[in-house]
């Protein structure tokens, strides 16, 4: 008989367990199959964080929740990451960096690294480096080296002042400062400026005088993290009031003035010491209360004594009085005071009388002459009163400029003791025309006006006309020289000049012989001849005749033979001499030469 098939209720147990023994083979083969590459996800690291202390950072992180991964680092200056300066692998989670350079901003990043296995398209197994995302950069700024505080002093009564060494490539300096050496330093200034170099300094005015300060300096940079670089070494100081420059200057035969330059914000008033020597001992003579005053006398005082004197500036502070060092030593000796020279007036040819002004407490004046403003000055007169206050000045030379001071003294214990002397007084003699004289002058000595001036007519010229005599030599029949007076018209302005012309010609070793001298001669209302202003003179005309310098022709007079002819003028005799002493010159033109001719203006 055939086996029936069993009804399908009945087969129905035995399907669900065999889809139910699939279903587990199944799952375990899948979760024996590595995954692929692209499914595996990596979390970067979290908590990134950065110190730094001297040329050293740490960089850290927290670990993303992995227990087979690994790091990779970077670091930079730039941040250029394509080649970062540090580019490495760590296992930890964090890493330490050396020598870095001072004052540079370092950034750091990092990636989570993981090493996986997965199936490719084709059923087989691969292996794999997967990474994630790289970190947000974190960037620390690695600390300058300290300055090098080179000095801290008293600036003034309010202030001291630092000075420190720069740092390179420091582009921030803080200064702190504590009334304590291992106190509470508080930050009162921080210096920016991208271009120092070599040193700096800072003036603290927010101190008092008589405390103590001390100070330290550090660099500091506004970078992305604030950072303090290392400090300097301490030092300190006092504020003072400032040395003063002292000055002393003799204001009479008792009394010394002194004076100084007001004091700086913070002074109170200064302190005047004086002694018998400059290195002896100095005793407070006076007490000035008041930063204002810069000046005080010293009165009561003996004449020719020296007397040195020193100051010190003050400050006050909680009642008590700081003070600053004492100026240099300056010595003040007691005298009369200098005269002040009134006037130098001609009174002859070769004399000047000088006036000047009396002086309190003397007793008598010393004059002294030189022949230039900063020359050597000679004394020429002692004055043994003290009511005389004039002197003649004699020897003088016309033409020639002198210089005068005069100095005043007083006797002390039979010593004459000299007062500084007066501004120098000049006088130019200038009684006579003389050598060099400017036009100008010459103008004003005859014309009295800035210009020349010519007579219209002869009655306007003969107005200012004179007649003098002088005295000459000449010549007699037998060939013996011997005087005679003449008489010749000129410029009553110019005749003591032409006066002293002959007399020096008539005194000269020479005794050249005049017979025919002429002035003034009117010669015509168009003429343009000095003769007509009465400044001009004519000597022995027929033996020194005018001649035209193209052929020697004579144009007025006979004929010129000086050294053959006694009459002519030799050109470098006495009368040449005399006439050009005194600002004459002799006729001499493009054209021609006229050598009877003399004229002050040179027409």
């Amino acid at each position: 008989m055939k086996k029936q098939p069993q009804p399908h209720a009945a087969r129905k147990p035995l399907l669900l367990s065999m889809l139910f023994a699939t279903v587990l083979i199944l799952s375990l083969i899948f979760m024996s199959i590595p995954v692929r590459a692209e499914e595996a996800e990596t979390v970067s690291p979290g908590n990134c964080r950065v110190s730094a202390e001297d040329t050293y950072a740490v960089f850290s992180w927290d670990n993303p929740g992995y227990d087979d991964c690994y790091y990779r680092v970077q670091a930079d200056k730039n941040q250029n990451w394509d080649s970062p300066e540090y580019d490495f692998e760590q296992w930890e989670t964090f890493c330490e960096f050396y020598g870095l350079a001072r004052g540079e901003k370092y950034s750091f990043r990092v990636q989570t690294v993981r090493d996986i296995e997965f199936t490719d398209e084709y059923g087989y197994v691969q292996s794999s480096t997967v990474c994630s995302s790289w970190s947000q950069p974190v960037t620390v700024l690695i600390a300058y080296s300290a300055p090098e505080l080179t000095s801290v002093k008293s600036s003034g009564a309010n202030s001291i002042t630092l000075k420190w060494n720069t740092v390179s490539g420091a582009d921030t300096y803080r200064i702190y400062r504590s009334t304590a050496s291992d106190g509470s330093y508080t930050a009162v200034k921080t210096l920016t400026d991208s271009n120092f170099e070599g040193s700096l300094s800072f003036k603290d005015t927010g101190v008092k005088a008589g405390t103590k300060y001390y100070y330290k300096v550090c660099t500091f940079n506004e970078g992305f993290t604030y950072t303090d670089g290392y400090l300097s070494q301490i030092l300190s100081a006092t504020p003072v009031p400032t040395k003063r420059t002292l000055t002393a200057k003799t204001a009479g035969y008792s009394s010394i003035k002194l004076s100084w330059k007001k004091g700086e914000t913070g002074v109170s008033g200064y302190a005047i010491y004086r002694s018998g020597s400059e290195n002896g001992t100095y005793k407070r003579i006076k007490t000035i209360e008041d930063r204002d005053t810069t000046s005080w006398k010293d009165t009561k005082l003996t004449t020719g004594k020296a007397y040195y004197y020193k100051i010190k500036a003050y400050a006050a502070n909680n009642d008590k009085n700081y003070y600053g060092s004492a100026s240099s030593a300056v010595k003040g000796v007691p005298a009369v005071l200098a005269p002040k020279i009134e006037s130098a007036k001609i009174t002859a040819v070769t004399k000047a009388e000088i006036t000047w002004s009396k002086v309190s407490g003397a007793h008598g004046y010393a004059v002294y002459r030189a022949s230039s403003k900063n020359g050597t000055y000679k004394k020429i007169a002692t004055i043994n009163s003290s009511k005389t206050l004039s002197c003649t000045a004699t020897g003088l030379t016309n033409g020639k400029t002198y210089y005068f001071k005069v100095k005043a003294y007083r006797t002390v214990d039979d010593k004459n003791y000299y007062g500084s002397a007066s501004a120098a007084k000049s006088r130019l003699m200038n009684k006579l025309g003389y050598a060099g004289e400017s036009y100008e002058s010459k103008c004003k000595r005859i014309f009295k006006t800035d210009y020349y001036k010519e007579y219209k007519t002869s009655k306007e010229a003969s107005a200012d006309m004179t007649k003098i005599s002088v005295k000459v030599w000449d010549i007699d029949s037998s060939g013996k020289k011997y005087t005679r007076t003449m008489t010749l018209s000129v410029h009553k302005n110019i005749a003591s000049t032409v006066k002293q012309i002959f007399k020096e010609i008539y005194n000269g070793s020479e005794k050249f012989p005049i017979h025919s001298v002429s002035g003034y001669s009117w010669r015509g209302d168009s003429s343009s001849s000095e003769h007509c202003e009465g400044l001009a003179i004519d000597i022995n005309p027929d033996e020194n005749a005018m001649i035209r310098k193209s052929d020697g022709k004579v144009l007025a007079g006979k004929f010129y033979k000086p050294g053959k002819n006694p009459y002519s003028i030799p050109a470098d005799g006495d009368v040449v001499k005399a006439f050009e002493k005194y600002g004459f010159s002799w006729g001499d033109w493009s054209t021609k030469r006229d050598y009877m001719h003399f004229s002050y203006f040179g027409t």
